[in-house]
């Protein structure tokens, strides 16, 4: 019996801009993400904000939003990226 699923390759996501930049340490600040590349893969679709995520929007393949994480990092950066696939 022969079995298929299908496989979806994309080209890698950029971000160029976010805004703000900064927020309160308790999350839900909405944050606009510009970039390249971006897709609309449902749940998987996410926005990282150092080893926390949450769902991204998307609107457009150069521009999304989402709300930002909790975080117990009071001061000092942490890593944002965006995800395709978690």
């Amino acid at each position: 019996m022969y079995s298929s699923l299908p496989y979806r390759y994309y080209d890698p996501t950029l971000v160029t801009n976010i805004y703000p930049r900064y927020g309160p340490k308790d999350g839900d600040t909405v944050v606009q993400v510009w970039g390249n590349n971006f897709l609309d893969l449902g749940d998987d679709f996410r926005c990282n904000f150092g080893s926390k995520s949450t769902k991204a929007y998307f609107v457009n393949p150069g521009f999304l939003w989402c709300r930002s994480a909790t975080s117990d990092v009071v001061g000092k950066a942490e890593p944002f990226s965006v995800s395709l696939n978690r």
